[in-house]
Parts: structure tokens; sequence; C-alpha cells
């Protein structure tokens, strides 16, 4: 950081800004990190391996869901149900 300060009286409040402001900044710690270069291919790639895995497990959750729908007494007419009732 470059600071610039002034001498004069009447810009003596804006020189202690100043350099409060530069002693702030000398306390600073920058760290320093590696740019990581991305293969868009193998990106893809994996992504496509994520999609694939979740898709699987959604259809895992819907027959649960389905099975365990079709264990469960089926409730009155006017209650709302989330799942199908297979005995109306």
């Amino acid at each position: 950081m470059l600071a610039c300060i002034w001498g004069e009286n009447d810009h003596l409040e804006e020189t202690v800004s100043t350099l409060r402001l530069a002693s702030r900044m000398m306390k600073v710690q920058n760290e320093t990190a590696q740019v990581e270069t991305v293969d868009g291919a193998a990106l893809i790639k994996k992504q496509a391996k994520l999609i694939k895995a979740l898709k699987q497990e959604l259809l895992m959750h819907d027959a649960l869901v389905s099975s365990a729908a079709a264990c469960l007494p089926c409730p009155l007419p006017s209650y709302p149900t989330p799942y199908p009732c297979s005995s109306v």
C-alpha cells in the first residue's frame, strides 16, 4: 500500500486518518493459493455420474414410499393424503 501524507496543518486530520488505515493494512495477512485448472470433460463425466446415482436414489425412495403406502390403512375421504390409497 502506498500512503500519501501531507506535512501541513490544513491536512493533519486526513494525514492521521491515512496513517491509521496504513497501519491496519500492514496487519493484513495474505495467503497464496494455487490456481486449479479444471478439465471440462472430466467435470461433465463426474456430474453425469452424480446425476445417475441421484436418480437411482430417487427411484429407491419412490419404491419405498409406494410400498409403505400399500401397508397403511386408507384415511377418511375428506382427509388429504400424500400417498395414493389403493382401497378406495
